[in-house]
C-alpha cells in the first residue's frame, strides 16, 4: 500500500509546506523549484507536474498563508475568554503573533507581486483564501459593534482602518522602524491602543 505521505494527491500540499520552510530558512531567493524538489526528496522536475512555474507556487504559498492566518485568528477569538465582546482584540493579537513568527511567509502572503491580484493573474484559490480572511475580519468587527466595542455603522470602513493600522504596525516592526516614543515598538501595544480609541469614538 502506498504511504499516505507519498500519495500523488498529497504531493502539492507537501510541496507548499516545503516551500514555506524554504522561505522561512532563506527568504524568497532560497525558493526555487529545483531546491523544492530536493527538499521533498523528489526529482528536480517533479514540482513542475503540480506548479507551472514559480509564480504559481508563490500564489499557492500565499493562499496557504491567508488560510493559516484565518485559522489562527479564529482559534484566538474563542468566546471562552469572556464572551463575544472580547473576540476582536485576541484575534488582532493573533494576527500580530503569526506575522512576527513567520515574517518571510507574511511578506510573501501580502506583498509579493507574483502572489497577489496585482500581478494580473487571477488565481481562484488565492482569491478565495484572501476573501475568506477579509470576510472573517468583517464578521469580527460586526460582532464588536454589536457588543459596543466599536462605533455603529457599516463595518467595512472600520475594517479598513483596523487592517491598515495593524498591517502598518507589523510592517514597521519587521523593518526595524518602529519607534518607542510613538508607542509603536510593539505591534501589540498598537492593537490595544487602537481598540481603546475605536471603543470611545462616536458613530459617524
Amino acid at each position: 500500500m502506498t504511504p499516505a505521505s507519498s500519495r500523488p494527491a498529497d504531493t502539492p500540499q507537501r510541496l507548499v509546506e516545503a516551500a514555506i520552510a524554504l522561505v522561512a530558512d532563506g527568504g524568497l531567493d532560497a525558493l526555487t523549484l529545483r531546491a523544492l524538489g530536493e527538499r521533498c526528496g523528489l526529482s528536480r522536475q517533479a514540482p513542475y507536474r503540480h506548479f507551472e512555474d514559480k509564480d504559481s507556487l508563490l500564489r499557492a504559498v500565499a493562499a496557504a498563508g491567508f488560510r493559516a492566518l484565518t485559522v489562527r485568528m479564529r482559534e484566538a477569538a474563542s468566546p471562552d475568554d469572556g464572551g463575544p465582546a472580547l473576540v476582536l482584540v485576541p484575534a488582532m493579537h493573533a494576527y500580530v503573533d503569526w506575522a512576527l513568527a513567520n515574517p518571510a511567509w507574511y511578506r510573501l502572503t501580502f506583498q509579493n507581486q507574483a502572489a497577489t491580484p496585482a500581478s494580473g493573474h487571477v488565481d481562484p484559490d488565492l482569491s478565495d483564501a484572501a476573501l475568506g480572511l477579509l470576510t472573517y475580519v468583517t464578521e469580527l468587527v460586526a460582532t464588536a459593534q454589536q457588543a459596543g466595542e466599536m462605533p455603529e455603522g457599516p463595518p467595512e470602513p472600520l475594517v479598513g482602518v483596523l487592517w491598515s493600522t495593524l498591517h502598518g504596525a507589523v510592517d514597521l516592526a519587521l523593518a526595524g522602524h518602529a519607534k518607542a516614543e510613538l508607542d509603536t515598538a510593539s505591534p501589540h501595544h498598537v492593537v490595544d491602543r487602537l481598540a481603546r480609541i475605536m471603543a470611545t469614538t462616536p458613530p459617524g
